[in-house]
């Protein structure tokens, strides 16, 4: 089969079936319709990567992320490498959440902070890889991270800003039923449709704190009669709650 071009990949199979696989490089993450790394995952990384004689000769190398989705008995697995690692072997844990990996293995590896790049690198690095596109709202919606925004691509991603300013001025209106919106729901990309929806809760919260009103400028028209008027805050910190822990 081609290879699928690509500079950016969210399981194992979409790896190794990109132009980003090499034969000494075993990406490791949760498998599809999976929450977690097992421990199966770390030894079919052990087993196939990391105790086999290089392919090419240079060395071997395994990527876990996110490293802090390990369950317990994983990084007890990963443990054991870590003690006693073969020669000419590199293990890379990607986290954005380091405090949650175990202290075992936090004193075994070497710590590099990345940097996020600011919102100017990013829009430049995509005005480079798609030129003409307005990409502000984009970014205050996804942040900075440029190769995940230019992998789901700016029409997938203005498709579904819009899809969902639409349902939820159609709710708040009382158009719609909430019933009605959550079955559409199922049928969208609900990990991004949720994630724009925490992003503009959060907004409504910061503009209702700090009265900055360049915080909601990218919010469904209907969400900005909320402006000035006093929260629930309870309420909408148990939204967000319940968002995350659906994704």
């Amino acid at each position: 089969r081609p290879k699928r071009s690509t500079n950016f990949v969210n399981t194992t199979n979409e790896y190794q079936e990109s132009d980003l696989f090499h034969p000494d490089c075993y990406f490791v993450c949760p498998e599809d319709e999976k929450t977690s790394i097992s421990i199966d995952n770390i030894r079919a990384l052990k087993n196939d990567c990391l105790y086999k004689t290089s392919l090419k000769g240079k060395g071997k190398v395994g990527i876990l992320y996110p490293a802090e989705l390990m369950q317990p008995k994983a990084a007890d697995s990963l443990l054991k490498f870590l003690e006693e690692p073969p020669d000419e072997t590199l293990l890379i844990l990607i986290t954005e959440s380091i405090h949650k990996l175990p202290k075992t293995i936090i004193s075994r590896m070497q710590i590099h902070n990345i940097k996020i790049p600011s919102i100017e690198e990013t829009i430049s690095w995509l005005k480079n890889e798609d030129t003409g596109r307005d990409w502000q709202k984009i970014i205050a919606l996804f942040g900075s991270s440029p190769l995940l925004i230019n992998e789901l691509g700016y029409e997938f991603l203005t498709e579904k800003i819009k899809k969902i300013s639409i349902d939820l001025d159609s709710l708040v209106l009382k158009k719609s039923k909430p019933s009605e919106i959550a079955a559409n729901w199922t049928k969208e990309d609900l990990d991004t449709m949720l994630k724009i929806l925490y992003v503009w809760i959060s907004s409504l919260i910061t503009v209702s704190l700090v009265k900055e009103i360049d915080e909601v400028k990218y919010v469904p028209s209907s969400f900005k009669k909320f402006i000035g008027v006093k929260l629930n805050y309870e309420l909408c910190f148990n939204y967000l709650n319940e968002i995350a822990n659906i994704r």
